[in-house]
C-alpha cells in the first residue's frame, strides 16, 4: 500500500523512483495475489499489473526525452563550453538530504519497534496457556466465553462479528490476562508511522541526491554555454527566453533561481530582492523585471539544473543559479506580460 501510494507522486516528480518502484510493486503483487486469486479478483490484479506497466513505460518514455533534450542542447552549443566555478560550498540539495534522512531514520525505528513488539508477542504466545471456549455473546469490542471447566473469560476482539455465537475458539492466558489466538500483536500503529515518515523520506532523499548531483555536475566539467534572455516575474519565478525572443511570446523554461554574491559585494542577494536582476520599476504591488541578455551554463531539461551569468542594473556582473528543478512551460507566454 505505502508503495502504491508513493507512485501516484513519483509518477509526476520523481521518474526516476518509478523505474525501480514500479517493477518491486509488480512482484509484490504477482507473488502475493495473482497466485491465490480468481475471478474478478484475477481480473483487478491483472488491472494492477497493467497500470504499473503503462505507469513504468511513461516514466522510462520522460527519461528518454530528458535524454534527447540534452543531447540536442549539446549539439546547439558545439564548441562553446565553459567551467562553472562559483565560490563557496555545494549546499543544493542539503536540506532535502537532512530532512529525508531524519524521516528515513524515523520509518526505520518505527519498522524494527514493530518487528520487537511482534517477536515478543510470539514469545509471550508460545508460553501461555491455551484453552478452548465457547463463544456465548459480543460486543462492540469484545467477546464472552466460557471455557472448558466452566470459568467465563472477557476477551478483547478487533472484529468481533468474525464469531458467531455458538463457535468454538482459542483462548491464550498468561500472567498479563486473557486474549484469543486469532489475533496476534497488531503493528498497526508502526505501520502508519512508517508510511507517514518513509514516503516523504524517500521524496525528499531522492530529490536532494538528484539536485545535489545535477547541480555538482555544473562544477565537475564544462558545460553548454548558449546567449539567452531572461527575466523574473512578480512572483519570483525566473522565466528564460531564445536569444532573439525579445518579445517574449515563447519561453523556453520556467525555474526558481537565486543570485550568488560576487567577490567584494555587501547584503542580500537572494531571489526577488529590488535591482537584483535588472532595472526595476514599480508596477502595482508587485516590482517587474525588465528582460535582459544572460548566459546559460548547462542543459535546461526538465528537472535540471542550470546557471545563469547576467549584468546588474549598475553594470556588475551577477551570478544566478537554480534553487529547485527546471520545470516545463504549460502556458504558451510567460504570466504577467
Amino acid at each position: 500500500m505505502a508503495l502504491a501510494i508513493g507512485l501516484l507522486y513519483w509518477y509526476v516528480r520523481l521518474p526516476e523512483v518509478v523505474l525501480v518502484v514500479a517493477p518491486v510493486l509488480a512482484g509484490i503483487v504477482v507473488w502475493g495475489e495473482v497466485r491465490s486469486s480468481g475471478g474478478a479478483v484475477l481480473v483487478a490484479n491483472l488491472g494492477v499489473l497493467a497500470a504499473l506497466g503503462l505507469g513504468w513505460a511513461a516514466a522510462w518514455a520522460r527519461l528518454r526525452g530528458r535524454r534527447k533534450q540534452r543531447l540536442v542542447l549539446e549539439r546547439v552549443a558545439g564548441s562553446g563550453y565553459r567551467r562553472w566555478e562559483p565560490a563557496g560550498r555545494l549546499w543544493r540539495g542539503a536540506v532535502l538530504i537532512g530532512t529525508g534522512l531524519v524521516l528515513v531514520a524515523l520509518a526505520v525505528g518505527a519498522v524494527v519497534v514493530g518487528l520487537r513488539a511482534v517477536a515478543e508477542d510470539e514469545r509471550a504466545a508460545a508460553l501461555a496457556t491455551r484453552t478452548e471456549a465457547l463463544v456465548t455473546g459480543r460486543t462492540d469490542l469484545s467477546l464472552r466465553v466460557r471455557a472448558e471447566d466452566g470459568r467465563r473469560l472477557t476477551v478483547d476482539a478487533l472484529f468481533p462479528e468474525d464469531y458467531r455465537v455458538g463457535s468454538t475458539v482459542t483462548v491464550l492466558e498468561d500472567e498479563s490476562g486473557a486474549r484469543l489466538a486469532a489475533e496476534p500483536y497488531d503493528a498497526f500503529g508502526e505501520q502508519l508511522a512508517t508510511l507517514a515518515a518513509g514516503l516523504p523520506g524517500v521524496s525528499l532523499l531522492t530529490a536532494g541526491l538528484l539536485a545535489r548531483r545535477r547541480a555538482a555536475a555544473l562544477r565537475s566539467r564544462p558545460v553548454p554555454a548558449l546567449r539567452v534572455l531572461e527575466r523574473m516575474d512578480e512572483e519570483g519565478r525566473t522565466w528564460v527566453y531564445p536569444a532573439d525572443d525579445t518579445a517574449e511570446r515563447m519561453p523556453l523554461f520556467m525555474c526558481a533561481c537565486a543570485a550568488e554574491e560576487p567577490p567584494g559585494l555587501e547584503g542580500p542577494w537572494e531571489s526577488g530582492e529590488p535591482g537584483e536582476f535588472g532595472d526595476v520599476r514599480h508596477d502595482g504591488s508587485f516590482l517587474a523585471v525588465r528582460l535582459r541578455e544572460a548566459v546559460m551554463l548547462g542543459v535546461p531539461y526538465e528537472g535540471g539544473e542550470l546557471a545563469l551569468l547576467a549584468e546588474e542594473f549598475d553594470g556588475q556582473p551577477v551570478a544566478i543559479r537554480t534553487v529547485a528543478p527546471v520545470r516545463a512551460v504549460r502556458t504558451p507566454v510567460a504570466p504577467g506580460r
